[in-house]
């Protein structure tokens, strides 16, 4: 076919292509440019009106920046400059919020100092610093400070009232009548409504040590001590009801780490002693088992003691596990085991049977012609090595070799002797 078969050919699948693409690459550039037009009065789908709206209720909450924001969409909504004394509204009541909390927290808000408690928690007296400012005297402080307690300006306060020249009465008897110099601190008594405060925390602070202390004595320290974290009050943490309070927490604690202590102790001895009736061949996944974790008992008791109490134990337990884990038992009762450096091939073998055994086997020493005289143990042991000599070979094990080199350290392959031994276990 020649190229222009092939052209002609093609064209109509070009011409359809073209025909389904265009349109979509049209609305693809369409959407791409689209811009969302408000309708007319409106801002952000809402009218001035809403945003009016929307503008008064954060005002009533306070929320002062929401307020000034939603009045500028209003003013978006309807162009105009009717708004602009609803955003000073909210600006003036943004300003005045501010300065309140300024003056709060001055005259309100710092750290109490020099409190005076009674014995039931009360407080006797108390102050706060302030420092004095150009131009202000102890009468201005006291209505600044009348002002603070009434979440209002100074400006807004009668000097004149009953409160400031109470508040002015206690001012001069905490720093005595005299004229300010810039710098001075200021002593500011607590209101009567602050050490109300304060004693009823320390009355909350006292009902939690109570309860601290009864649920150390019921062997809860856990309990206890999620509680006594909960007291934060300087009468409290200085009383002697915090000190009992700690000492039992930290007994009860002491008495439980012991009773576990014990506890660990007594599972290790009784693991260790169960193992003891296990049979080393068919048991061996479970002696392994019970031999570890009587291990991990000892570890952690050990690191409960304040001393190497368990040093003895622990030695024997280990030496133990490894004599269990130096065999390796299968399924079908045939074992592996490590034949060290040095040791004959025949001396490695007694000596994993006898332990697998749990005994030493029985020699009588007689020898050909006196066959008669050999015990069942001799008997049994050279039908065992002819199997363990077969077990070798079907491994690839040259048995010769391994026989006759002491020296190598290797790893044996060992019938089941319980098939050829009685147990001692």
């Amino acid at each position: 076919m020649n190229l222009r078969s092939r052209a002609t050919l093609a064209l109509p699948l070009v011409i359809l292509l073209a025909g389904f693409l265009i349109p979509l690459m049209m609305g693809a550039g369409a959407d791409e440019g689209a811009v969302t037009v408000e309708e007319p009065g409106t801002h952000a789908g809402r009218t001035a009106a809403q945003w009016e709206a929307l503008t008064n209720r954060a005002l009533a909450r306070g929320s002062y920046d929401r307020a000034i924001s939603f009045a500028k969409s209003a003013e978006s909504a309807d162009g105009g400059e009717q708004y602009h004394e609803l955003i000073a509204k909210a600006r003036r009541a943004r300003w005045r919020a501010r300065e309140i909390d300024r003056n709060a927290e001055r005259f309100l808000g710092r750290p109490a100092q020099d409190l005076v408690f009674d014995a039931e928690g009360g407080v006797a007296d108390g102050v706060r610093v302030a420092v004095a400012l150009p131009g202000e005297s102890l009468w201005t402080m006291a209505t600044a400070w009348v002002a603070a307690d009434h979440d209002a300006l100074p400006a807004e306060i009668d000097d004149r009232s009953p409160d400031v020249y109470t508040a002015w009465d206690r001012l001069t008897a905490a720093n005595g009548v005299r004229e300010l110099e810039v710098g001075d601190e200021v002593l500011i008594p607590l209101l009567d409504s602050e050490m109300a405060a304060i004693a009823d925390a320390n009355r909350r602070d006292m009902a939690l040590l109570d309860e601290a202390l009864a649920a150390a004595h019921t062997g809860d320290p856990d309990g206890a001590g999620s509680i006594i974290e909960r007291v934060v009050g300087r009468f409290a943490l200085a009383s002697s009801e915090y000190d009992e309070a700690v000492t039992a927490i930290d007994t009860a604690e002491e008495e439980r780490r012991a009773a576990h202590e014990e506890d660990l102790v007594i599972r290790a001895s009784e693991l260790v002693e169960s193992s003891r009736m296990l049979s080393r061949i068919a048991s061996h996944a479970e002696l392994v088992r019970s031999l570890q974790e009587a291990q991990r008992c000892l570890n952690e008791a050990e690191g409960l003691s304040d001393d190497e109490r368990y040093a003895q134990p622990r030695a024997a337990v280990a030496q133990m596990l490894d004599e269990v884990e130096r065999h390796r038992v299968a399924p079908d009762g045939s074992v592996s085991t490590l034949k060290p450096s040095g040791v004959a091939y025949t001396d490695a073998a007694v000596d994993a049977v006898e332990w697998l055994l749990g005994r030493e086997l029985v020699w009588s020493g007689a020898s050909f012609p006196m066959s008669d005289a050999k015990t069942a143990d001799e008997r049994a042991w050279a039908r065992y090595l002819v199997d363990a000599a077969r077990l070798a070979r079907e491994s690839g094990v040259d048995v010769e070799r391994l026989i006759t080199d002491s020296d190598a350290e290797t790893e044996i392959a060992l019938p089941n002797p319980e098939e050829y031994f009685a147990s001692g276990i």
